[in-house]
C-alpha cells in the first residue's frame, strides 16, 4: 500500500489526495498511522467517492504497537424506499423426486436435432421450465427497504450475543518484534503450499537472504552485521509477507472469533456462562501458544 512520510508540522510531504483527485475519491486519513522514534509515516488510508455519506473518520492510537488502527463511520440514515415487487420460486410443496421423474420424461432428444449451442440451450431451457414451474411455481412477493451492505453477517453476528445477554470474553494479544522475528524458511514453506511459482519462491528467497544492518551512533558506523530473520518493514511487500505468515493462526482455533489488524490480534469468545467462556478461551489460547512455538513468534505479555 502507498505511505507517505508525515513531517514536524504534521503535512505529508507527498499529499495523498493528489493521487486521489485524478479518479474523483478523497483521502480520509490525514494524520501518522505509525509512529517510531525516529519516523511518522502515513501508511494506511480510507478512499471513499462519498465523503458526505461518512460521518466520521480518524486515527485510534491504540498504544500495543507503533501501528495504529484506523476507522471510518459511515452514515445509517437512507431514503425511505419505494415498494419493489420480486419474482421467487414457491417450494413448499416441491417434491425432488417427482421433480426428477417428469424431468426423464421430458423430450430431451430434441436438444440434438439443431446445429447452433445458441438455440441448443434455449430449447434445454425451455423444457426444464416447463418442469420446474410446474414443481415451484413462481409468485409474487412485495419487499420494502434498502439492503445495507456495508451491514455484514460478521457484523450481525457480534450484535446477537449483546442481544441474547450471553457472556463475552475478549483477549488482545499483542506479537513481540512481529516484523523482526518472521522465520524466513517457514515463510517461504508457507508461499509454496499457497501455490506461489519456483521462479517467483526463488526471486522472494533472494530478497530476504543475505541482508545486513548496521548502527549509527554520532556520525560513527559499526560494522555490518547479517540479518538472519525479520522481513524489511517500510517496504510494500513487507506486510502482505507478514499477513501471509500468520494467516494460518485462525486454523488453530476452535471457539474463538477473530479480528486481525497488523500484528495485533483479538479473540473473543460468547457462551452462557462464565465458565464455559473461561474453558473455552484457554483452550484456544493453548492452541495459540502452541501455533506461536512452532511459527518461532513470542507474544508480548505486557501489552497483551
Amino acid at each position: 500500500s502507498p505511505f507517505y512520510q508525515i513531517s514536524q508540522g504534521g503535512s505529508a510531504s507527498t499529499s495523498p489526495s493528489n493521487r486521489c483527485d485524478p479518479i474523483q475519491f478523497d483521502q480520509l486519513i490525514d494524520e501518522p498511522t505509525r509512529i517510531t522514534g525516529t519516523s511518522a509515516t502515513l501508511i494506511d488510508l480510507i478512499l471513499t467517492n462519498k465523503e458526505e455519506n461518512i460521518s466520521k473518520s480518524g486515527v485510534i492510537h491504540l498504544g500495543l504497537s507503533d501501528h495504529s488502527m484506523i476507522f471510518a463511520i459511515r452514515k445509517h440514515c437512507i431514503p425511505k424506499s419505494r415498494e419493489k415487487v420480486k419474482h421467487i420460486r414457491n417450494f413448499k410443496n416441491f417434491n425432488a423426486n417427482d421433480f426428477l421423474t417428469d424431468l426423464s420424461q421430458m423430450p430431451w432428444e430434441n436438444i440434438a436435432q439443431h446445429d447452433n449451442s445458441n438455440v441448443c440451450w434455449q430449447v434445454w431451457k425451455s423444457l426444464y421450465l416447463q418442469v420446474l414451474d410446474r414443481h415451484a411455481p413462481l409468485r409474487r412477493m412485495r419487499t420494502r427497504g434498502n439492503s445495507l451492505p456495508w451491514i455484514s453477517s460478521d457484523i450481525k453476528g457480534w450484535s446477537r450475543p449483546g442481544e441474547k445477554r450471553v457472556k463475552i470474553n475478549t483477549v488482545f494479544l499483542d506479537l513481540q518484534k512481529a516484523f523482526d522475528t518472521i522465520n524466513n524458511d517457514i515463510l517461504l514453506t508457507k508461499l509454496d503450499l499457497y501455490g506461489l511459482q519456483k521462479p517467483s519462491l526463488n526471486l522472494l528467497g533472494s530478497y530476504l537472504a543475505n541482508r545486513t544492518q548496521m548502527c549509527s551512533v554520532n556520525g560513527a558506523l559499526s560494522g555490518t552485521k547479517l540479518v538472519t530473520c525479520g522481513i524489511p518493514q517500510g517496504s510494500i511487500l513487507g506486510p502482505l509477507l507478514f499477513l501471509i505468515y500468520i494467516n494460518d493462526l485462525l486454523n488453530s482455533l476452535e471457539y474463538s472469533s477473530t479480528r486481525m489488524f497488523a500484528d495485533d490480534t483479538t479473540l473473543t469468545v460468547s457462551g452462557k456462562s462464565i465458565h464455559d467462556v473461561e474453558v473455552a478461551i484457554n483452550h484456544d489460547l493453548t492452541n495459540v501458544k502452541q501455533w506461536l512455538s512452532a511459527n518461532r513468534l513470542s507474544l508480548n505479555l505486557v501489552k497483551t
